[in-house]
């Protein structure tokens, strides 16, 4: 196809989906997933030089991705839908044993995932079927340190 692996295609069908693609097998993924992470070097430590030029061993960083069952809240979010290109080139890099593709610039030589299945449940963010109607981010009322009165 001349597109190079996990690279957005321009035959991915554009369609609204629901739910899950019918491809994506949970077990497939969290087992590759397993083999990425042995690769990535996962629970190594890296070097790490400080503010003060001590050196240290710190983690190494850790990328999240959670499926839900109305789309996938990934690297932190916001919840991307099912029908979203991105989401999907996602599961077919995951389903295919890669790393994926969006991930390739911030860590060539791979990375540690965190993947986790809800495919049960609803993310429930802001304008999901899940979202409780009574919640009003940030309500009551504001206070300041050091002021009186």
């Amino acid at each position: 196809r001349g597109v190079a692996r996990g690279a957005p295609a321009a035959d991915v069908p554009q369609e609204e989906a629901s739910g899950p693609p019918e491809e994506l097998d949970p077990a497939k993924v969290l087992s590759n997933v397993k083999k990425l992470n042995f690769v990535a070097g996962e629970g190594e430590k890296e070097v790490a030089v400080g503010p003060d030029g001590i050196r240290r061993f710190k983690e190494k960083a850790l990328v999240s991705y959670v499926f839900y069952s109305d789309g996938v809240f990934a690297r932190g979010g916001p919840l991307r839908s099912w029908a979203l290109p991105d989401t999907k080139v996602l599961v077919r890099d995951l389903m295919d044993g890669y790393f994926p593709w969006e991930l390739k610039d911030d860590y060539p030589d791979g990375v540690p995932l965190r993947v986790e299945m809800r495919l049960q449940e609803a993310h429930g963010g802001a304008g999901s079927a899940g979202a409780d109607p009574s919640f009003t981010p940030f309500g009551g009322e504001g206070m300041a340190l050091g002021r009186e009165g």
